[in-house]
């Protein structure tokens, strides 16, 4: 069963702002992720969706789906269960508020 393992890491852009990038476990690439996991693209990953086709030829949709999918609320694993094909993604605590004083 081939198994893709990505984590989500925060990174600054200058000037106070950051977004986020992913890393591919196996190759140890990154990419960025300006929208998945985050605000109204919560449980879903089209940046890694877009990732594994045209890095490995895999399709599979990435939407959190009660019931088929995995939360582990405590480490924040995602773990995604694509007719055999699993995708885990290790998912980082996101502010929803940050203030840099300076």
């Amino acid at each position: 069963m081939p198994t893709y393992e990505f984590r989500v890491h925060e990174m600054a852009l200058g000037n106070g702002t950051h977004s986020y990038e992913c890393e591919d476990m196996i190759r140890t690439t990154r990419f960025a992720l300006p929208n998945g996991g985050n605000g109204a693209y919560v449980g879903k990953y089209p940046e890694i969706e877009t990732y594994l086709q045209t890095t490995y030829g895999v399709s599979v949709s990435l939407v959190f789906q009660s019931g088929r999918d995995i939360l582990n609320e405590k480490t924040r694993e995602i773990l995604f269960n694509r007719g055999g094909i699993i995708v885990i993604v290790n998912e980082m605590g996101r502010p929803s508020l940050r203030l840099d004083l300076h």
